[in-house]
């Protein structure tokens, strides 16, 4: 591990400060070979039963767990945390799974939606797990729970959108098609992307 005192002379084998685990950034954790054990830091942006997501500032990455867990029970959004488990990729979707180790840090941090404006597969992948707010125009699909819709961004690229009460508040809203809505939430991918709108829409 590496000395938090910036002033210690002891570097990484300090005995007598507190000592932060090494770890390497979620882009470096992408990286990684299949199955290995990886160590990632950031910030939780969204959570529920058997997953978390983090976000280190550049990068972010879902973390899953056993459903329930309760070492997990108290992790919070805003959290900073340091998790160590095995790298793995479902479906196109990059997660950590098999936590073994889950710090916290520190607290009341806030992770701000990245404001895009193409949801293009070649554009919006680099934001896979993270949160973003995007102006789309409704094209089809109920609003509702785990019900996907159909929306699309200014140059006619649709996406699907899945509201999902697992991860935030649904609301209640009626579009029509050709309506404008600014659209808050994280970027899924299952096969391909989708974003699911854990934070809402803004008409």
């Amino acid at each position: 591990g590496k000395c938090l005192d910036k002033e210690c002379p002891d570097g990484d084998v300090c005995q007598g400060h507190e000592v932060v685990a090494d770890y390497i950034t979620i882009a470096e954790a992408k990286k990684s070979a299949l199955n290995t054990s990886v160590t990632v830091k950031g910030v939780v942006s969204t959570k529920t039963s058997s997953h978390i997501l983090i976000q280190d500032g550049k990068d972010g990455i879902q973390l899953y767990y056993a459903k329930d867990a309760a070492e997990f029970a108290s992790i919070k959004v805003g959290d900073e945390i340091l998790a160590t488990g095995t790298y793995t990729v479902f479906n196109g979707l990059h997660e950590v799974k098999s936590i073994k180790k889950l710090e916290v840090l520190s607290s009341g941090h806030e992770v701000k939606p990245i404001v895009i404006t193409s949801v293009a597969k070649a554009d919006i992948e680099q934001y896979q797990n993270m949160l973003v707010a995007v102006e789309l125009t409704y094209v089809s699909g109920s609003i509702a729970n785990k019900t996907n819709s159909t929306f699309k961004d200014a140059n006619g690229v649709t996406v699907t959108v899945r509201p999902d009460s697992t991860w935030g508040t649904i609301p209640t809203l009626t579009l029509t098609a050709g309506d404008k809505v600014v659209v808050t939430g994280y970027v899924n991918w299952y096969n391909n992307h989708r974003i699911h709108s854990s934070l809402g829409y803004q008409t």
